[in-house]
Formats: C-alpha cells, structure tokens, sequence
C-alpha cells in the first residue's frame, strides 16, 4: 500500500515537522483563551 500524501490530521500529530506556526497559534489562543470561563464563571456567581 502507497502512503497517502496529505492527512487532515497531520496538523495534530506531527505539527512541529510539518506546521510550525500552528502550534504557535494553537498555544497563543489557548493564554489568550483559557481566562474567559473563569471571567464567565465570575460574572455568573456576582
């Protein structure tokens, strides 16, 4: 069997090799991102 060229999950499993910059987007958003629920949760429980 041929190995297929592109996989849709390649970004998830080698993204260091294959796409630098996503990684570095994916971790940029999540500090920016993980704060959020907890200002949600905060203006819940005021």
């Amino acid at each position: 069997m041929s190995k297929p060229t592109k996989k849709p999950f390649f970004l998830f499993t080698e993204p260091d090799q294959k796409r630098p910059w996503f990684t570095t987007a994916t971790s940029t958003l999540m500090l920016v991102l993980w704060p959020i629920p907890l200002i949600v949760i905060l203006l819940i429980w005021s």
